[in-house]
Order: C-alpha cells, then sequence, then structure tokens
C-alpha cells in the first residue's frame, strides 16, 4: 500500500532471457499493468544522452493499491495457490513459512521523494544526473498511459531530500512539457546488505527483508520476485533455501556492489564520462549486461569496492564483510548459471 500507485522498473538486461518471460518460468501470470520501455533520456554534465533500445530495456509497473499493480495481481495469484498472507500483525519466526516484510532499517542505502499524478502528456523516460539534483542518485520522470510519477533518489545525506527533489523538479518542468493532474505524494527507502539474512529462526527471507536489492540504480524487483521462487521451490522440494539464494542471488547482488563503486568514482562533471562510455556502446543492453556480471574482474574488484562503500557510507559499515566472507565471493558460482529459471522450464506447483 505504501507505493500509492508509483510507476517503477523491472529491469531487462541483467540476464539474457526476457524478465517477463522468466515470471512466466516461474509459474507466475504477468497479468499486471506492464508497459515495455525502449527510450530513455540520460541528462547529464553538458549534454543529453537519448538511447533508442531495439527490444525492452526494462517495462513499467504499477506498485500499490490498484487492481491492477503488479502487488495487487501477486496478491491474488498466491491466495489463489492457497498462501495464507498475513498483514497487519506480528507473527513470530517460528510461525512463519516466508517473511517479505520489506526493508529493514539497518539495511536502508537510499531514500526517495516523489508524486504521482495524471497527465494528458505522452509517454516518456526521464533520468537526471548530478549532485545538485540527487547527489550520487538520480532522479527521474516516467510517463506511461496517462500516468506520471517524478522521484527523486539519494544514497548518502538522507535531508538533503527535499532539496535535492525540488531542484529536480524544478528542471524536469523546465525541460519537458507535460501537465500534472491529481498528484500525490510518496516516499520510501531502499535496502540492500552487503551480508544478506535468508533465514530467521524457520522462517525464509526473502525481498529487502533480507536485504535483496541491486544497489547500482535500485532495480530490485526481479530479484526480489526471483527470492521469493526460490524460497517457495525449497518448501515444496525440501530443498535448502539459503543454498540456492547464496548461488543464484549473490553474485548478481555483489556484481552490483562492484557497478555501485565504479559508477561513483565517474560521478565528476554530473557523469559526463560514464554517459560518454554508454554512449560509445555498440550494444548498450549487453553493456549493462556485463556491469551485473560475476566476472573474475568483478571478483577482484568486490573486496575493493565492498571496503569503499563501507568508508564512504556510515549505513555500510556494519553490512561490511570480514576478511574471511569478501574472500568467499571469489568462489560464488557465476550469475549464468541459473538453468531453473529458464523460459520454458517447468516445475511443480
Amino acid at each position: 500500500m505504501r507505493f500509492s500507485g508509483d510507476l517503477q522498473g523491472v529491469e531487462n538486461w541483467s540476464t539474457a532471457h526476457d524478465a517477463l518471460d522468466e515470471l512466466r518460468a516461474c509459474g507466475i501470470e504477468t497479468d499486471f499493468f506492464c508497459k515495455p520501455a525502449k527510450n530513455l533520456d540520460m541528462v547529464g554534465g553538458r549534454e543529453v544522452t537519448r538511447l533508442a533500445l531495439p527490444t525492452a530495456g526494462w517495462y513499467l509497473v504499477e506498485r500499490g493499491a490498484a487492481a491492477t499493480s503488479l502487488d495487487q495481481r501477486l496478491y491474488a495469484q498466491a491466495l489463489a495457490a492457497g498462501v495464507t498472507v498475513h498483514f497487519g500483525s506480528t507473527l513470530a519466526d517460528d510461525e512463519a513459512d516466508i517473511l517479505a516484510t520489506g526493508p529493514r532499517k539497518r539495511d536502508v542505502v537510499a531514500v526517495g521523494k516523489g508524486i504521482v499524478f495524471e497527465t494528458s502528456a505522452p509517454d516518456m523516460s526521464v533520468m537526471l544526473l548530478g549532485h545538485a539534483l540527487a547527489r550520487t542518485g538520480y532522479s527521474y520522470l516516467l510517463i506511461a498511459d496517462g500516468r506520471g510519477v517524478m522521484c527523486c533518489g539519494i544514497f548518502d545525506k538522507f535531508e538533503t531530500i527535499h532539496a535535492c527533489y525540488d531542484e529536480s523538479a524544478r528542471l524536469i518542468q523546465s525541460r519537458y512539457q507535460f501537465d500534472i493532474r491529481s498528484p500525490k505524494s510518496f516516499g520510501g527507502v531502499e535496502g540492500f546488505s552487503l551480508r544478506p539474512t535468508f533465514r530467521r529462526g524457520r522462517a525464509l527471507v526473502v525481498g529487502e527483508a533480507a536485504g535483496v536489492q541491486d544497489l547500482l540504480w535500485g532495480f530490485g524487483i526481479r530479484t526480489a520476485v526471483r527470492s521469493g521462487w526460490l524460497a517457495a521451490r525449497s518448501l515444496i522440494e525440501g530443498t535448502d533455501y539459503e543454498a540456492l539464494a547464496r548461488a543464484q542471488l549473490l553474485p548478481g547482488m555483489r556484481a552490483s556492489a562492484v557497478a555501485r563503486w565504479l559508477w561513483e568514482l565517474a560521478r565528476f562533471d554530473d557523469y559526463e564520462l560514464a554517459l560518454k562510455v554508454l554512449r560509445a556502446q555498440r550494444d548498450q543492453v549487453g553493456f549493462m549486461r556485463r556491469a551485473y556480471g560475476w566476472s573474475g574482474l568483478h571478483r577482484a574488484l568486490y573486496p575493493i569496492a565492498a571496503a569503499a562503500l563501507a568508508r564512504r557510507y556510515k549505513h555500510f559499515s556494519a553490512q561490511a564483510p570480514s576478511a574471511a566472507k569478501l574472500a568467499e565471493a571469489a568462489t560464488l558460482a557465476p550469475v549464468a548459471s541459473q538453468p531453473a529459471l529458464e523460459p520454458g522450464v517447468e516445475t511443480q506447483n
């Protein structure tokens, strides 16, 4: 209920197969509002980088209480499958099978502020970069089928979120023409952990309750759903959820931490150099996929990135893995080894 109709993106670049095909292979019906997005204006430095992708780079979905939202359709499908869902009440860890309670306070790494609104403007996707606008995060405008969202998300100095949002909204409205009707304010936090918790007592922990997210840009919906599917599989099949989650989720999460560190190294001149590198790529989706791959380079850089992030962000200090854990990171299986998630594979329900 906390998203108030917010539009969010399900990334479609981290693996070779389509995100919607992956959901269907997990037994999930894609009967929620979902619109492919191929075009994006990235505003940073002195130039505007316009991405025009050959296939969907991400899918826009609605969050919140509307009947067509991702949340409500997944809820309805869960009930139809015989799941008992508890809202507004607390169960002891040994009384629940799966905990999906959202970000934990100790794992908050980013905060966001924005508005959702109705509009007659055409569809568009805009991303703003810059220290005054969003520090090391980003601001964005998304419009799809008459619904709009304008938001700012930052990863440090959370007390500046109001000033960052105001400056971002001013710049967006000065550059792009769109009307705003029936605006509603919303806010939120992003939770990510370098040491995710996949079990509490007998309960299996999924999504941001476990610390599962994308640290680079916060496109964590796909990984969160994957964690829930792995937990359900482990209950049905009697397999080890923690082992499955570590093998299939941790590599991508750690790769996103490396990407976040490299992204912040390129923050000078409001990311102009980073955008120049992105513009130069013949295959921009493939470039993003490599950023999320757990390659030998990622393995080598992860200890440096984790230590640097812990120094830069105080809320990472308690999350920084020990030297032994960092060494262990190099032994994790690559992200690509996920045959159970390939489209077309049937699983027992």
